[in-house]
């Protein structure tokens, strides 16, 4: 049992502890700070708290998805940048946004087999990719993407008991978590 020392106006808030958790995970697994440019693939639940989580630490994250409205969202949430990938080219996006370096940090919130693929072409050589969530059709992932770009790859869903360090993000007003209502 974990003690929130802030009045949280909705219990919808507290609801959000877990995906946040999560997003704090992916963090800590990839080693994301204040030096990294990161690219989150989709922008829902958890896509939002990864970034949020990412934005505490320091780190540029540019954010995707096919619908304005979460696109909207995940700016008022504080991503740096986000972008309709029906609309605008991913792979110039990203090389505008990282000076042609590539992403530090990919993480695919999406999971299907196009987006696993565009995460290994967008993240630069010595890079990070996380997998997060499963994704209904199995990915025909070519091998050789991960040994000549040097990267490592994580895979994670879990919150590994991750939720003192969450509430300590609520408490200190590090992440907007009320503004994720939407999908609850």
């Amino acid at each position: 049992m974990y003690t929130l020392l802030i009045q949280i106006k909705f219990l919808k808030t507290a609801c959000l502890i877990e995906p946040y958790a999560v997003g704090v995970e992916i963090n800590s697994r990839a080693s994301i700070s204040e030096k990294d440019k990161v690219v989150v693939f989709g922008s829902g639940p958890a896509g939002l708290a990864v970034m949020q989580v990412a934005r505490a630490r320091g780190a540029e994250v540019l954010i995707t998805d096919v619908f304005d409205e979460r696109l909207k969202l995940a700016t008022e949430m504080g991503a740096t940048k986000a972008i309709n990938v029906k609309d605008i080219d991913l792979h110039q996006a990203v090389a505008d946004f990282t000076n042609n370096d590539g992403a530090h940090v990919v993480v695919d919130a999406v999971c299907s087999p196009t987006s696993i693929l565009d995460a290994l072409d967008i993240v630069a050589p010595s890079g990070r990719f996380v997998v997060l969530g499963t994704g209904a059709t199995p990915s025909q992932i070519p091998q050789v993407a991960f040994t000549k770009k040097g990267i490592n790859v994580f895979g994670t869903r879990l919150n590994n008991k991750r939720f003192p360090e969450v509430i300590r993000l609520f408490e200190n007003h590090l992440v907007t978590p009320e503004n994720d209502y939407t999908y609850i």
